[in-house]
C-alpha cells in the first residue's frame, strides 16, 4: 500500500508529465478522495483515488492508484488542451 506522501509525488510527476499544474492536480485529487479510500465507490458508481466511473472508462483499473492518477491526469490534460481552460478543464 503506498503512502500518502508517495501518491501526492506521483500525481504531481503526472500532473507535470500532462502539461497540468501540479498544484491543482494535487488539490483535484485531494477534493475527489483525499488521496485515500483506493477501494471505495461512491454512490454514483466513481471508485478509487481519482473517483473514476468504470462504465465510463473501460480499461482503466479504478483501484490502482497509480493507473488511476495517470489516467486522470492524462484526461484532464486532454481536456485542458481541449478547452484551453483549467476551469472547464476540472468541469469536464
Amino acid at each position: 500500500m503506498p503512502t500518502r506522501d508517495e501518491l501526492v509525488a506521483y500525481a504531481q510527476g503526472q500532473a507535470r508529465a500532462n502539461g497540468l499544474d501540479p498544484a491543482v492536480f494535487v488539490c483535484q485529487i485531494n477534493e475527489e478522495s483525499g488521496f485515500g479510500h483506493l477501494s471505495d465507490c461512491n454512490s454514483f458508481g466513481a471508485c478509487g483515488i481519482a473517483q473514476i466511473v468504470p462504465a465510463y472508462h473501460p480499461g482503466v483499473n479504478v483501484f490502482d492508484p497509480f493507473a488511476s492518477l495517470a489516467y486522470a491526469a492524462q484526461l484532464t490534460g486532454g481536456y485542458l488542451r481541449q478547452y484551453g481552460d483549467i476551469r472547464l478543464a476540472l468541469a469536464a
